[in-house]
């Protein structure tokens, strides 16, 4: 009788085991990523996505990828596969939501970098060139009352070796660095953007903007009282 028990009760736990196996197995085919989406972002000051990228030779960009299911949910715990074009550069980690990607090219504009989850795909087009970067101030005087109000200033991003503008780049705003507020925390070359000074501001004042990554900073504007 004991005996009997016995492979019965083995029977019972090979049984178990084969069915906890098929559900799990139901499970993963059940289980696809349609619907799912990855969007690419720049970690400078504000988290920022974007579709494409001009990179200054040797330059480090820090990276972040975000992962949304079919309901727009962003998913957890999920990290990504990078990779890029063999003469664009490497990656500080190449499976990770957040990485930093060191750039080797000296120059050129038939580049990509691609982050992959489950088979969706994000790939951004990267151009390796330098920008010469402008501010304008609206009227055009370079001294700033704060108490007046609010001054329209805008970037211009040109391509230093194609000298042609640069317009799908995006403008960050660093207000962080910048004594006062901005309208809007993000712009492209050429649209205006509406600074407010700090009302303490007194002696001059510079505007920082982050582009791509990287820090430009305006001319030294003076700033007097009304």
């Amino acid at each position: 009788m004991k005996k009997i028990f016995m492979a019965f009760a083995m029977f019972a736990m090979l049984f178990c085991i084969v069915s906890c196996s098929k559900k799990e197995d139901n499970n993963k085919k059940e289980f696809n990523y349609k619907g799912y989406s990855i969007s690419v972002a720049v970690t400078e000051v504000y988290t920022v996505d974007i579709d494409n990228l001009v990179l200054a030779p040797g330059q480090q960009i820090h990276l972040k990828a975000t992962i949304k299911d079919a309901r727009g949910n962003i998913t957890v715990n999920t990290p990504v596969n990078w990779s890029a074009s063999s003469e664009l550069g490497s990656f500080s980690q190449n499976t990770a939501e957040y990485t930093t990607l060191i750039v080797s090219a000296a120059s050129g504009d038939n580049y990509y970098i691609k982050a992959e989850f489950g088979g969706v795909e994000k790939t951004i087009p990267v151009i390796v060139d330098t920008l010469n970067v402008s501010f304008q101030l609206d009227p055009l005087e370079a001294i700033i009352y704060p108490e007046a109000g609010m001054r329209s200033v805008k970037v211009t991003i040109m391509r230093s070796g194609g000298q042609e503008e640069d317009t799908n780049s995006i403008v960050i705003w660093n207000a962080a660095k910048t004594p006062g507020n901005f309208v809007s925390y993000t712009t492209k070359s050429g649209e205006w953007n509406g600074y407010q000074p700090a009302a303490t501001l007194f002696g001059s004042v510079q505007i920082y903007v982050i582009i791509n990554g990287l820090e430009y900073v305006s001319p030294s504007y003076t700033v007097a009282q009304l």
